[in-house]
């Protein structure tokens, strides 16, 4: 496969796209829910874990429509990223708790 192929500057160009919508779904997470930490791989993280646990949500609640990227809806990234940011909040909070404790 050469460089220039267009398959190959397709399937770059989505997840390049997919990425940075992703970091900007974290991002947005993190802004609504303060996950506690200070640093900037945690909206990344929550919006590579957004892109993951999406399709699981859409399959759980059977909802399915709304706008997508490269297959991916946008509503299910954000509402992932929202759970991702949750659980790095908990982890915050009981960190935070374990160092006060000792």
């Amino acid at each position: 496969m050469q460089i220039y192929e267009p398959q190959f500057v397709t399937q770059i160009w989505g997840a390049t796209q997919l990425t940075i919508v992703a970091g900007a779904a974290g991002w947005a997470a993190g802004r609504v829910l303060d996950p506690g930490l200070r640093s900037g791989l945690v909206p990344l993280f929550a919006g590579v874990a957004g892109l993951f646990l999406g399709p699981h949500l859409l399959r759980f609640v059977g909802w399915t429509g709304g706008p997508s990227i490269a297959g991916h809806s946008l509503i299910a990234l954000f509402v992932g990223s929202l759970i991702a940011c949750a659980f790095v909040k908990l982890l915050s909070v009981g960190l935070d708790a374990q160092s006060r404790h000792c």
